[in-house]
């Protein structure tokens, strides 16, 4: 038996938040209320007559007897029975059953290691200052696992999560600026198994990260571990149950510009728009419908993650990026100014390469989510672009989440990300919908790569591999991993770009016979210019990203940096590939 010990950076932050206490109440809290309004009941009586399993028929007597609505008595048999008091029959009178929550403040202390970022409870982890560690039992065995990210680097969904009691909502969070960073929580590996990590939480990476760091454990003297990347992101992202309609993908600019108008147009109360992006002459273009949007109700919240510097440096250092000068512009156009905070144009970077849409254009609170290539607020729209068009709590769920980390960014915690945790949360007891044929899930970061590999490893007949550009990551990141799936000869595969970056000055005549010695088929699109990106193989799986798959890694990183939605369902690569066919014979 080998025993190592993994010390690993963790911050404590204190946080005030303000949040509603008390009782939310369910349909089945409505039910029973209702019930016991015209009869006394056994707890036995009430779960037969709603064929409801009685520890669910007792907690919610439980909570209705909390607020005195419901009240307890035995009868002549000695049997006890449940019937509604004076307070429940003036409640039940209402409309609506009345809330029984209380806006309350409270602080607390949170952790959060510094590895993947993921946040803990401060009982959930044993931790001391690093300048204790020498003081330890076996210190000069001690494994230490370097900081990964920023002292404000953190998952905000996570450190809400574990913040709230079950009977608590999350209303808002006051920063208090309160940091303790220079800490370490310590674990215990033995024979692969860890322990002093909690047992009622996922965290892989985290767990990936510190079963790295045992294996390179030196078993005489001590070192700082150099784990191999843990997964971060892409490793919360499940496979959620959808229905797939060929409808719901998006292919060429005019049907991307089409389908922004539309939901501009329908939208029932939210419009969140992400794009990599910011142009003010694009943006304008837009502030019409836009505006009737407002007028009608519907808050639009406009958010951007990337563009070059502004050329050169003045006497006050960097000057600002061009996306950043068009948001400070545009916050500045009266019409912008007219609309409030029905309007909101963020003013700082989210520092991420996605490109998203949420909105409810099938009515309030029925959430869409729009994942893609195309940069809808820096765009003349005549591109081909590739975007997939979900719903379905579960996935919508994760995109809101996914969000949520974006506008935090570290820094202090802003309203839209709360918003955003209430929109999520509100998701979690929506019925699965019927007619499901398929499966989505949430592709961030790393996750890219695994879908190569499993396209590689998966793929029988036909693959497809769209990316905006081509460079130096070309060879390792996606030629090699499909060369081993595509020399058989057996499978048609097409790998398609239309701009090239570093390519070790290599022509696109010679790129092409090198993949083509591999089996591989590789073309230079001119003109139209491909802008999608999009991995898509046999007849049912895909993957609409915003990675470009053949000019960079995406990295291993908490940030989202890419963001993409893989969906396996019947015809989904089949009505993928001839839509791009189409796109590119049209034009």
């Amino acid at each position: 038996m080998s025993a190592v010990k993994i010390a690993f950076p963790v911050t404590r932050i204190k946080l005030r938040l303000q949040l509603y206490k008390g009782q939310s109440w369910s349909i089945v809290e409505h039910l029973i209320l209702d019930a016991l309004l015209r009869q006394s009941r056994s707890v036995g009586e009430l779960a037969r007559g709603f064929d409801l399993a009685r520890p669910i028929v007792e907690e919610a007597l439980r909570r209705l007897m909390r607020v005195e609505w419901v009240g307890m008595t035995g009868t002549s048999t000695g049997s006890v029975v449940f019937q509604a008091t004076n307070f429940g029959c003036a409640a039940a009178s209402r409309e609506e059953l009345p809330s029984a929550l209380r806006p309350t403040k409270r602080e607390r202390w949170q952790l959060f290691e510094r590895v993947t970022g993921h946040a803990f409870r401060v009982s959930d982890l044993h931790h001391i200052w690093r300048s204790e560690l020498p003081s330890q039992p076996g210190a000069s065995r001690i494994v230490q696992i370097p900081s990964v990210l920023d002292e404000g680097q953190y998952r905000p969904d996570e450190l809400a999560d574990i913040a709230l009691e079950d009977d608590e909502q999350l209303v808002g969070v006051e920063p208090t600026g309160e940091f303790v960073a220079d800490r370490v929580a310590l674990v215990e590996v033995v024979d692969g198994s860890i322990s002093g990590l909690p047992a009622d939480r996922e965290v892989p990476g985290l767990r990936n990260a510190i079963l790295a760091a045992a294996a390179s454990a030196p078993r005489s003297r001590t070192r700082a571990a150099h784990a191999s990347q843990p997964v971060t992101v892409a490793e919360l992202y499940k496979k959620h149950p959808i229905r797939f309609i060929p409808d719901d993908l998006i292919v060429g600019g005019p049907e991307h510009r089409e389908r922004l108008l539309e939901i501009l147009g329908t939208a029932a109360s939210r419009v969140i728009i992400h794009s990599t992006f910011l142009s003010e002459r694009r943006f304008l273009e837009l502030l019409d419908p836009m505006i009737k949007a407002t007028e009608r109700g519907v808050r639009i919240d406009v958010l951007w993650g990337q563009d070059s510097p502004g050329e050169g440096d003045d006497e006050f250092g960097p000057k600002a990026s061009r996306a950043e000068e068009a948001a400070q512009k545009l916050l500045g156009h009266p019409d912008v100014i007219a609309q409030g905070s029905w309007l909101r144009i963020h003013t700082e970077s989210t520092r991420s390469h996605a490109k998203v849409i949420v909105a409810d254009p099938a009515g309030p609170g029925q959430w869409q989510a729009i994942v893609g290539s195309c940069n809808w607020l820096d765009t003349p729209f005549k591109k081909i672009e590739a975007s997939i068009r979900v719903s379905g709590a579960g996935i919508i769920r994760d995109v809101l989440r996914c969000l949520m980390g974006l506008v935090h960014g570290g820094g202090p915690w802003p309203d839209l990300a709360t918003e955003l945790y209430q929109m999520a949360e509100s998701l979690r007891s929506l019925p699965v919908p019927a007619q499901l044929n398929g499966t989505a899930t949430l592709v961030s970061n790393e996750g890219h790569n695994d879908y190569l590999l499993r396209a590689r490893d998966c793929v029988k007949r036909k693959l497809l591999l769209v990316s905006h550009r081509l460079g130096a990551h070309y060879d390792c990141g996606a030629l090699l991993p499909l060369a081993a799936a595509c020399r058989s000869g057996q499978i048609d595969a097409r790998l398609l770009y239309s701009s090239r970056q570093d390519t070790q000055s290599r022509s696109a005549s010679q790129l092409e016979r090198d993949a083509r010695a591999q089996g591989i088929a590789l073309r230079l699109i001119k003109e139209p210019q491909l802008h999608a990106k999009v991995l898509a193989w046999d007849e049912e799986s895909i993957v609409v990203t915003s990675q470009n798959w053949m000019s960079r890694d995406p990295g291993f990183s908490s940030l989202v940096g890419e963001l993409g939605v893989a969906i396996h369902a019947p015809g989904a690569a089949t009505a993928l590939m001839a839509r791009l066919d189409d796109q590119r014979r049209k034009n």
